[in-house]
């Protein structure tokens, strides 16, 4: 007699929807030929490709960062009395630090990823 257990998992891409799954108990042939994805974890929010496109897009929903951004915009016209230089640097040195945090965040996440992917686990043979 073939036990059948099924049970409904949320999907990681949080789109609401459910996939159903069937695990056959003793049956390693048709539980072969079913092809689940791998329990792999990844928290990170960044790739090596996406870190200063995502992190710019970030910091720019903030409205303190977009503030200082327009600040440095009207200094570069020739109406502004003061210089561009200091508000370059003001906006270079808030940005920058912010996305050093933010990199050594998602560093961090990163190495607690690998660290549960690499933890052994028990799996049932026949």
């Amino acid at each position: 007699m073939k036990w059948i257990r099924e049970y409904t998992r949320k999907r990681e891409e949080g789109k609401g929807y459910h996939v159903r799954r069937t695990v056959y108990a003793n049956d390693a042939q048709r539980n072969a030929r079913t092809a689940y994805p791998s329990n792999y974890v990844r928290t990170t929010r960044y790739s090596l490709l996406t870190f200063i496109p995502l992190n710019l897009w970030e910091q720019l929903h903030r409205l303190a960062n977009v503030f200082f951004v327009v600040v440095m915009v009207l200094s570069l016209t020739p109406l502004s009395p003061v210089g561009a230089a200091p508000q370059i640097m003001a906006v270079s040195c808030i940005m920058g630090f912010q996305m050093l945090k933010d990199l050594y965040e998602d560093w961090k996440r990163y190495r607690s990823d690998k660290e549960i992917n690499a933890r052994p686990a028990w799996v049932l043979r026949e």
